[in-house]
């Protein structure tokens, strides 16, 4: 039985990213500097410190072009995939930087975002990528985010040659809820 683990409050969102960086799309449309995607990710609301509840789920999974075998083993092995339960706390520093280190890595490599538009609450956002083997993706993030809690939906769609019938799609969902306060001293995720 196959299973996608994801853990605390921005282990799912990177986790989603590291799938896509692993995949990846090329576009004509010109990349966002980091200064810009900085400048606007300053506008959302940061998440209070405390313990946070992550809830991720792979809502939709196609193969449009596959031969139907490999279509059924694929749809198979990725229909076990349970929506994935993690709690962590989220340190008041690591909370005072808000998402700048998170958007950081996910621009890191060959993915670079083409559009990231947000408001105090709201992103939407497009991101593009290009693997070493060829693989295209791009993926659509749009969610929304207050102090304690928010909902990332991402859609993502991969091209190449590797990928059963040169073509696959599907949608993740990341949920975070804050708890409460965390229960002592020290806690944090990790490597953040």
């Amino acid at each position: 039985m196959s299973r996608i683990r994801f853990q605390g409050y921005r282990e799912g969102t990177i986790a989603i990213t590291t799938m896509i960086a692993l995949s990846a799309c090329a576009d004509e449309a010109q990349p966002l500097s980091k200064e810009t995607i900085a400048e606007r990710a300053a506008r959302l609301t940061a998440p209070q410190p405390g313990l946070y509840r992550t809830t991720s789920e792979l809502v939709n999974f196609e193969l449009p072009n596959a031969p139907p075998p490999e279509a059924e083993r694929m749809r198979h092995r990725f229909g076990f995939v349970e929506p994935q339960v993690a709690e962590a706390c989220l340190t008041a520093e690591e909370a005072a930087r808000g998402f700048l280190p998170l958007l950081d890595a996910m621009q890191d490599g060959t993915c670079q975002f083409i559009r990231f538009d947000t408001g105090e609450t709201s992103l939407d956002a497009l991101m593009q990528c290009e693997s070493a083997n060829g693989t295209i993706s791009q993926a659509e993030m749009t969610g929304e985010t207050s102090t304690s809690a928010s909902s990332l939906e991402t859609r993502i769609e991969q091209r190449g040659e590797g990928l059963p019938g040169g073509e696959m799609r599907f949608t993740l969902l990341v949920e975070t809820m804050r708890l409460g306060s965390c229960a002592g001293e020290g806690s944090g995720i990790a490597g953040n």
